[in-house]
């Protein structure tokens, strides 16, 4: 029948069915899935689905220890009143316990939930409709939640006095922005989206007793705080909503309220009033949302122990949301529209990570280590030596620094092919303090070796079998970490001078050169890679891991840095992205080598080979063929290259002793 049906009409059909039909007919076929899974579609299902009313309810039960939660999805005229209860409506597990709403956009609720024990508070967005969540990283307290459709995505909002700051969703960074400039004590409103802006009732003090309140706008594509004046006389303003498309405030005294609307957005002379009350159905809400399209308001109110009313400004009429059960209270109730939004993304309650994900064979080696038998099928191989440091990699081959009984070597080493290639004449040194660093040359299409001294250093091109002289790094420094981080043609290492900072060394130039670490940058650890940007990771003064990326590398400035993730419990020394769903391979001083996904905070430790084996180092590498056409040997001697080739015969395939 599809055959038979162009594409924008079947898309056209699937658009007006509910989210619970579409989730089953992704399984109808791959090009259905893709359909229903693709942005366009998403939006416009969004724009016809329905209104929909998330109620959250607390179950208290004597026989356990905690408390139940639950939530209930209720359309236009389904909400349970004292003669309508909870017949016919399921009941579904709240994925949160102490937990605050900070807005909804799109179907989509952006939660801040209270930390607990060793936890910080983390902050995450759920769609209720598909029940799933997305954990969002580093922000935990925000302010604001909306969608920016300049750029097609989400931002979360944080405001401050002394600065704030926007988190965009689909790239994940973190940018300061300036802070409102208009003075205000606190907002007394949770927030409002109306003309791609969001609204907050203000109040700020003009004297000690005389208060002013006004609405506070954030214009989510601009990033620009602005002001609109109430109208007058505005007496007590706390509740901003939407009426009819409008923007719209309650002000209220003890026994008496009115109801504004500007029909007019951001024109102050076109405020009217649409409703008078004689009394003050409002008193004690802290949210006011239109609920159906005859103008009913659903009111939420904290005086009568969080009880919910639903009224009707024209008939007056008040109306009480009935509790779930007896022992059952009604937490909270929120607005929102039936959508598919953060199906491409995210996990699904209670579920583990996507198969479609764990399908790539480039990272199955990883996903069997944290299996209950990993080694099965995979063969040990014998390490290049007893005892080693591995400096860098670089196309898949490593550069080691042995230590042995009578001296210590540098070699180079492709485990892939195993074969190793030993380094001789090594120039030497006044003092022990030196570091390496190896990369790649495009320019001379060679590998060189740097060799790192307070007083002195020196390039090793491998071809040419030459050690050169270069000046080394001016000023004094420390090297946090010996190994490397090789991006964008140069090496990168943590270093501590009068300021922490990176230090780098262009392959090319063979100019050393220094790169401002972000702020704050505490302690760091380590400089890594992480989804193509450069990465260090920092630990604060709580033992909280902070992962920074570099967006744009040729900054100049601490804010091209932005912060990824957080992680906050055992701080990690190194890090190394692994897989393409951002899974990322750590080190920590407590737990070993890990494996640790941002996204749901799992992290998995990788087992050892055996009861009487640990693993002792991590490295990134591709698998090539490199150092294959080369000795095994270089010290410029063309007598060691023929002695190799007569000998060939009697050594093993890369393991000949050099």
């Amino acid at each position: 029948m599809s055959n038979d049906l162009c594409g924008d009409l079947i898309a056209d059909i699937f658009s007006r069915l509910p989210t619970k039909s579409l989730l089953r007919f992704r399984s109808v076929s791959k090009s259905l899935c893709a359909c229903i899974g693709s942005p366009d579609f998403i939006q416009l299902h969004s724009l016809r689905s329905p209104n929909t009313v998330v109620v959250t309810h607390r179950i208290r039960d004597k026989g356990e220890a905690q408390d139940k939660h639950i939530y209930t999805l209720h359309s236009d005229g389904q909400l349970a009143y004292k003669y309508h209860p909870y017949t016919g409506i399921p009941t579904i597990e709240y994925p949160f316990k102490k937990c605050k709403i900070v807005g909804s956009c799109n179907g989509i609720l952006c939660v801040c939930e209270y930390g607990t024990g060793e936890h910080g508070a983390r902050l995450y967005l759920w769609n209720p409709s598909i029940r799933r969540k997305v954990t969002v990283p580093f922000i935990s307290w925000v302010d604001g939640f909306g969608f920016d459709p300049i750029i097609d995505d989400y931002k979360i909002l944080r405001i401050s006095k002394a600065g704030s700051s926007v988190y965009t969703v689909k790239t994940r960074t973190c940018r300061v922005i300036a802070s409102p400039i208009a003075p205000f004590s606190s907002w007394k409103s949770y927030q409002c989206i109306r003309n791609g802006a969001l609204h907050w009732t203000v109040k700020r003090y003009l004297t000690r007793d005389i208060r002013h309140y006004y609405i506070m706008t954030f214009d989510l594509s601009s990033e620009v705080f602005s002001t609109i004046e109430l109208p007058e006389p505005s007496w007590k303003t706390r509740l901003v909503t939407v009426i009819k498309g409008s923007l719209a405030v309650i002000s209220t005294k003890p026994d008496y309220s009115v109801i504004w609307v500007m029909r007019e957005y951001n024109n102050t002379a076109s405020w009217s009033v649409v409703s008078e009350l004689n009394s003050n159905p409002f008193k004690g809400a802290q949210r006011v949302v239109p609920i159906t399209p005859n103008d009913e308001l659903q009111c939420i109110s904290f005086k009568y122990y969080k009880e919910i009313l639903v009224y009707n400004p024209k008939t007056q009429v008040r109306m009480r949301l009935a509790d779930f059960s007896d022992s059952s209270l009604i937490l909270d109730v929120n607005l929102c529209v039936e959508s598919l939004g953060l199906l491409d993304m995210g996990l699904h309650e209670g579920s583990k990570l996507p198969g479609k994900q764990e399908e790539n064979k480039k990272y199955s080696l990883v996903r069997k280590l944290l299996s209950s038998k990993p080694y099965i099928g995979i063969t040990p191989a014998k390490g290049p030596s007893l005892k080693f440091i591995i400096f860098g990699s670089c196309n898949g081959i490593l550069c080691l620094y042995e230590f042995r009984s009578s001296n210590h070597i540098l070699s180079l080493w492709n485990p892939s092919i195993r074969r190793k290639v030993t380094i001789h004449n090594l120039p030497s040194f006044s003092d022990d303090y030196l570091v390496y660093g190896f990369g790649f040359d495009p320019i001379i299409n060679d590998y060189k070796i740097l060799k790192i001294n307070k007083q002195n250093s020196f390039v090793y091109t491998v071809k040419a079998h030459t050690w050169r002289a270069i000046a080394s790094p001016t000023g004094p420094f420390t090297f946090v970490k010996h190994h490397q981080c090789l991006f964008n043609g140069a090496l990168h290492w943590a270093v501590k001078t009068y300021l922490n900072c990176i230090m780098t060394f262009d392959l090319c130039s063979e100019v050393f050169s220094t790169i401002e670490l972000p702020k704050p940058s505490w302690e760091i650890n380590d400089v890594t890679i992480i989804k193509d940007c450069l990465g260090v990771i920092s630990l604060d003064h709580h033992d909280h891991s902070w992962i920074w990326l570099r967006r744009e590398y040729n900054g100049n400035t601490a804010a091209s840095w932005s912060v990824a993730y957080k992680v906050d419990t055992n701080p990690f020394q190194r890090v190394l992205q692994i897989t393409p769903i951002d899974e990322l391979l750590c080190y920590s001083s407590e737990k070993g080598i890990i494996v640790y996904n941002p996204e749901t905070q799992e992290q998995s430790r990788l087992v050892n080979l055996s009861a009487f084996s640990r693993i002792r180092d991590m490295t990134m590498c591709v698998e090539s063929l490199e150092l294959l056409d080369m000795r095994t040997s270089h010290n410029g001697s063309k007598s060691q290259g023929k002695k190799r080739n007569r000998s060939r015969g009697k050594t093993r395939r890369g393991t000949s002793e050099i």
